[in-house]
């Protein structure tokens, strides 16, 4: 069967208007609700709270918690009281390694067989499983099935770690399952009737999807009632759509009918001109990806991502090439025209630079083939593993037919894009447009034919959007010649379950702005580049892994995945910025019982190169106590090996310190705080310590912001009402930040406290900073800028600009070095190379203007830790002793990054032994099988690198892609990835 189709509408109202004569009459509203016959009450399942044993009795969970042991917590569906999902600390069941799908297939039915009383399950009803495995775990969920037929949404679900440790299993079993399954309708029966119904015409409409016999659960007061049922798709253009039938296989009545192609409204209209990916932006030079050219003969060759190609052995006599926009993943197709082609003679020595420009093809061809390479390259770098989407997709545009104008929508194979009109742009030349479409392929690839909601359908598209491009607003330009205007905004400013209006398109962006909160408090804690490391992969595979049919269960799953030791109890490693976005949208978060939280703010940069700085942190645990011996600092400057002391008890309540030593102007020092308590557990400070640690930098010159100082306030030419710089305290609200930027500090220079800033802009100058000649320096400085909400908290305009600029002759002229267009809720670091832009400084000078035009968009900015350094050309250890240096052997285990990375043909694999230990280190591909075993061994402690040259056991070469590299040494274990690039 073909996967459903899911389209998406973008459209307040449909036009009726005259098209081309092979057209058809668009669908109104009006005739779209007439022939929709809505669904009975349904499968929609409305879960309990998560119950602990300890808080509530419930003796199905406390029978499970005498079986297996640990802590574990249950959340029931009310009207089968089944466990829809059961986590906590994880219990160990397989003596061995889990290496293959089968296996976690075999341990899973096993262990749900173990617990069918408890679960409320038959195995014998758990069909054919989707197995995931990523980063060291495997998720096996089970579709439910009657008597050899799939019961829609029923489910059984097991996650367990490499190791064999199940940490999340649940059930939707529906227990009480009995369905006439022998007087039912056949096949071809369904068909006709579908058809019938819808005055199908053959050579007109068309069937692309199979029927699908299906069980459907309906229901009926408090209970379920359970139809045979057949699930026929058929595709007309009058009514156009693709229309969706549940007939009743035992009587033929048509019960349900929708259009799988949805709609979405659109909202407002404003001024303005922004620039990010779309036709508001002009025309720039860039290459195309996966054209294909070709000679007479058939013979070609793909572009690659840098536009080139080569087509070999054609011979010395003068040929002619052609092109157009067709490769190997998508072919483009102008609806009620001709798809533009291009040939032109190749002459024997010759370098062909052809362009593709207004000469001979239209934008919407151009911007439609970039927009979704771009698209498609993303989903391929997070999962290579997925090829459901490796055929030629068509790519239509230009259409007049359907639900044009104004719209776009993606039909289960192909995406659609509409001409543009008076009203509306062409939506072929909206890059975030583009990406969504293609996002509704990704959500039906990944789910493989398990039931997903409409708001997860609609939402989930607009994160695949924010993974491309990162701004919250969706459809920038929709109206035509109004490049301010979004149609849908991440930052809609509103919390679940209460403000759901039942529309997909509006509710789903209660999970696009879980993630996107999710991702702005992660680029406050660890940076950018980081979180756009972990984002959309803990976006992907927490959807692929669990097949969530509902938000908040895919707001669950996310922690899930994200866990890494096999135990939900003890958090995991983004469980506070995780938690926090889901509390903010109004998701429920598992709760966390056990475990070592270690708290410390961070050290503030430094001046000082010649005296110690202390840190102290406090250290407590959940379980049991902290072993005060196992409280230990490490530290490393300038990416050097770690040194690590004890930190002693300082006298106060789980109160600890220790010094790390005095570190050289320019120096980098970063840093993370490690305790562990009588049950084993173990804490990081910061949790993600491992590839985000405390850092601070030793400056030429730094300012905290903490007052006035030699800051000036205001420019003449500042003509902004509200929002004027202040230095103060910042009062959070859900776009002013809370807290100043400086771990140690109070103030920053904020736009105002009472209000954002209003009609105008409003300007801070920054001291001029001597350097006395100095070359090489680099400035850093923190900034909060937010612009994408409006006055009543849904973004509808975005046309403010935040600018910083440096000068070098005391402010007679100014060099741009920011220029923001779409801001975010976070502090963001921003680092400028001032040596590259004016060579050796005497002093420098920063500006920072924030501005409004008037429109409702809350703008609130502000400036906190500006840091000036020269990089440290000494070596990286602390009082200058060198990495080998008696008393600094590792303390700790660790497995650094590959370099380089990405690689070809060849990385070096750095790690370190605190004590002599066995290790092996393993490389593995995506699907998690093992490709070269690079050291198995017993090793001295310290320092090891080992090479890897892309080859397997066999010594064969790999092919191009993603891998991973696993080093694990008595309890220790550690994955990282590497990209291979040929």
């Amino acid at each position: 069967m073909r996967p459903i189709a899911i389209v998406l509408i973008l459209a307040v109202a449909l036009l009726a208007s005259a098209g081309p004569a092979d057209a058809f009459r668009p669908t109104t509203q009006a005739e779209q609700d007439a022939w929709t016959i809505e669904k009975p009450a349904s499968y929609t399942r409305v879960f309990d709270r998560f119950v602990r044993s300890e808080e509530q009795l419930d003796l199905g969970l406390a029978e499970f918690q005498s079986r297996v042991g640990g802590r574990w917590a249950i959340q029931r569906d009310p009207m089968t009281n089944s466990p829809h999902m059961i986590l906590g600390s994880g219990v160990s069941y397989s003596p061995a390694r889990v290496e293959s799908e089968a296996r976690a297939e075999e341990l899973s039915r096993s262990f749900l067989g173990e617990h069918a009383d408890i679960l409320m399950i038959d195995p014998e009803r758990l069909g054919a499983p989707h197995v995931t495995h990523k980063e060291g775990k495997w998720s096996v969920v089970f579709p439910e099935s009657y008597e050899g037929i799939y019961v829609h949404g029923g489910r059984a679900h097991v996650v367990m770690t490499e190791e064999g440790r199940v940490y999340a299993i649940g059930s939707d079993l529906h227990p009480n399952v009995t369905a006439d399954l022998v007087n039912v309708i056949d096949e071809n029966e369904a068909v006709a009737i579908a058809k019938n119904n819808m005055f199908f015409m053959d050579g007109r409409d068309f069937m692309r999807e199979e029927p699908e016999f299906l069980i459907q659960p309906v229901r009926s007061g408090g209970s379920y009632e359970y139809r045979p049922t057949w699930k026929v798709i058929v595709h007309t253009q009058e009514p156009f759509g693709g229309w969706r039938h549940w007939i009743d296989a035992n009587t033929g009545e048509i019960y349900a009918r929708e259009n799988m192609y949805e709609r979405l409204d659109v909202i407002g209209t404003v001024r303005g001109d922004i620039e990010e990916p779309g036709y508001c932006d002009g025309e720039s030079d860039l290459p195309l990806k996966n054209i294909n050219i070709r000679i007479p003969s058939g013979v070609g060759a793909n572009t690659d991502e840098n536009g080139s190609f080569v087509i070999p052995d054609v011979g010395t006599d003068t040929v002619l090439i052609s092109t157009e926009f067709r490769g190997p993943f998508f072919r483009e197709f102008r609806i009620g025209g001709t798809a533009s082609t291009d040939t032109f003679p190749w002459y024997p020595g010759d370098t062909l630079d052809f362009r593709w420009d207004d000469s001979n093809s239209l934008q919407s061809e151009r911007d439609v083939w970039r927009g979704h390479w771009q698209v498609r390259d993303m989903i391929e770098t997070v999962d290579p593993a997925l090829t459901a989407n490796d055929y030629q997709m068509p790519l239509n545009i230009e259409r007049e037919d359907g639900f044009c104008p104004g719209n776009a929508w993606w039909d289960g194979w192909s995406t659609n894009y509409c001409l543009q009109s008076v009203q509306y742009a062409n939506t072929g030349w909206l890059g975030d447009v583009i990406y969504h479409e293609y996002g509704h392929g990704i959500n039906q690839w990944t789910y493989a034919g398990m039931p997903f909601s409409g708001p997860q359908s609609e939402g989930n598209a607009d994160v695949a959007t924010l993974v491309v491009l990162p701004r919250p607003t969706l459809g920038i330009g929709f109206n035509n010649g109004s490049c301010n205007i979004g149609i849908r905004s991440a930052n809609m400013g509103e919390t679940y379950p209460a403000d759901t209006t039942g529309g997909s398109h509006h509710d789903g962006q209660f999970i696009s702005g879980f993630v996107w909160e999710f991702r702005n408090r992660m680029i406050t804690t660890y940076g950018e580049t980081y979180t756009d490391s972990i984002m959309p992969y803990l976006w992907h595979f927490s959807r692929k892994s669990g097949k969530p049919s509902n938000m908040q269960d895919q707001v669950t799953w996310f922690f899930i995945y994200d866990d890494d030791d096999g135990n939900l109890d003890n958090g995991t490693p983004n469980f506070t910025e995780l938690s926090g976005a889901a509390t903010e949208i109004g998701f429920s978060v598992p709760t966390i019982t056990q475990g070592v939280h270690i708290t410390h703010a961070g050290l503030n940069a430094t001046t000082d190169d010649l005296n110690p700085r202390t840190v102290v942190a406090t250290a407590v645990s959940l379980s049991g106590g902290i072993d005060p011996a196992s409280v230990a600092l490490h530290y490393r400057v300038d990416g050097g090996s770690y040194t690590t002391v004890p930190m002693t008890p300082t006298g106060g309540t789980d109160e600890y310190s220790a010094d790390i030593p005095a570190a050289a102007e320019g120096a980098v020092v970063e840093y993370f705080i490690d305790a562990a308590d009588s049950s084993f557990n173990q804490g990081f400070s910061p949790t993600n310590a491992a590839t985000a640690p405390h850092a601070y930098d030793v400056a030429l010159v730094y300012d905290d912001c903490e007052s006035l100082g030699g800051w000036t306030l205001g420019d003449p030419s500042d003509d902004a009402t509200k929002g004027i710089w202040i230095n103060d305290d910042p009062v959070g609200n859900d776009t002013r930040p809370e807290d100043d930027a400086s771990p140690e500090g109070t103030n920053c220079f904020v736009t105002g406290n009472t209000g954002n800033v209003r009609n105008g802009k409003t300007t801070l100058y920054s001291p001029a900073y001597q350097l006395n000649g100095a070359a090489s320096v680099i400035a850093k400085y923190r900034r909060w800028y937010s612009n994408n909400y409006d006055a009543t908290g849904v973004l509808q305009t975005l046309d403010e600009y935040w600018d910083a600029d440096a000068s070098d002759d005391g402010g007679a002229s100014w060099t741009p070095i920011e220029h923001v267009g779409s801001g975010s809720e976070s502090w963001v670091e921003v680092e400028v190379d001032l040596g590259a832009l004016f060579g050796s400084i005497d002093s420098v000078q920063f500006r920072f203007v924030a501005r409004d035009t008037g429109d409702p968009t809350r703008v609130h900015a502000a400036v906190d830790d500006v840091r000036l350094l020269i990089p440290a050309s000494i070596a990286t250890s602390v009082d200058g002793a060198s990495d080998d240096a008696p008393g600094t052997a590792p303390m700790v285990y660790k497995l650094e990054e590959n370099r380089p990375n990405p690689f070809n043909p060849v990385t070096r694999i750095a790690y370190e032994l605190p004590r002599r230990s066995p290790v092996t280190l393993e490389v593995f591909d995506v699907t998690g099988r093992l490709v070269k075993t690079l050291v198995d061994e017993v090793e001295a402690t310290g320092r090891h690198e080992v090479l890897w040259n892309g080859t397997n056991d066999a010594g064969r070469s790999v092919s191009s892609g993603l891998y991973f590299y696993k080093l694990k040494s008595n309890t220790f274990s550690k994955t990282r990835k590497m990209m291979l690039v040929k």
